[in-house]
């Protein structure tokens, strides 16, 4: 489907994504299957089958790390206490742009909608930008980051974690003899420790993440895009290969990042202005 305007299509003219559902009830261990094994950024939480909240990979992991932990397991943990009670979701008689304006203005990368009470599907900013894509005259260096910050693929696992935490940017790039050779993110970091979880105690799970390297767990990238490329291409690189961030090579140099949240806010920022360039 070619989007001519977001305030012309429903919610329920698209197919929506998987959602998925844990109890508040369970136990750490469903959510992090869910999470690892189904390969979902998010659950929604219902108690006695009605929508309550959400958790999110970062939610988890961040909470994770705030905890006395020592001696647990996942199994002896219920979701509750890994969830955020503010629940943001959208309907199936909204447009486009109402459901995209406020996943914006939530920062939130996807969202619930709500039919009879439960939840049916996600909206997501992916969804979004692959109907958008063909709209326009749109280019790479329209959308580029030229913030970067990297780090070296032998570095130490929790090295990668601190520079995402200490930096707005949740990707950051591994850069091996000055060429980006791989993303690594807060998923990604969160998923190995969710791994490592499924097969023993907290405490031991930590002691062997702190031995892995970014090299173990980072997204190899052999694929970049040049500022005056149109960014139809870059997004169906970053769709196809499961990628959020996307390096930007000049004449054979690093120059900067091309990200799917960067792009869907440029996009929504096109949409509202009506500014886009005509082919």
């Amino acid at each position: 489907m070619r989007a001519d305007s977001l305030d012309k299509i429903k919610v329920s003219d698209i197919p929506l994504d998987r959602v998925f559902t844990v109890s508040k009830s369970d136990k750490l261990a469903q959510l992090i299957y869910v999470m690892s094994k189904k390969g979902a950024d998010r659950a929604i939480v219902t108690s006695e089958g009605i929508p309550v909240g959400i958790a999110t990979v970062k939610d988890v992991f961040i909470k994770l790390g705030t905890k006395r932990l020592k001696g647990l397991s996942p199994s002896s943990m219920s979701v509750s206490g890994f969830m955020s009670d503010k629940f943001v979701s959208g309907n199936l008689d909204e447009d486009l742009l109402t459901v995209s304006r406020r996943m914006r203005d939530e920062d939130i990368s996807a969202l619930p909608i709500i039919h009879d009470l439960q939840p049916i599907g996600l909206v997501t900013r992916r969804m979004i930008i692959n109907l958008l894509k063909n709209k326009g005259k749109t280019k790479v260096k329209d959308a580029i980051t030229l913030s970067i910050i990297t780090i070296n693929p032998d570095a130490k696992l929790p090295q990668a974690l601190e520079k995402i935490r200490k930096s707005p940017a949740r990707e950051i790039v591994v850069v091996d003899d000055d060429k980006p050779v791989g993303i690594i993110s807060e998923k990604e970091i969160a998923l190995t420790l969710f791994d490592l979880l499924t097969r023993d105690s907290i405490y031991h799970a930590d002691s062997a993440f702190k031995r892995l390297l970014v090299m173990d767990v980072m997204k190899r990238v052999d694929e970049y895009v040049e500022p005056d490329s149109h960014i139809e291409k870059a997004i169906d690189i970053l769709l196809n290969r499961g990628l959020n961030t996307l390096p930007v090579i000049a004449d054979n140099e690093f120059v900067g990042l091309l990200t799917r949240d960067v792009i869907f806010l440029k996009f929504l920022e096109l949409e509202e202005s009506k500014e886009w360039k005509r082919l």
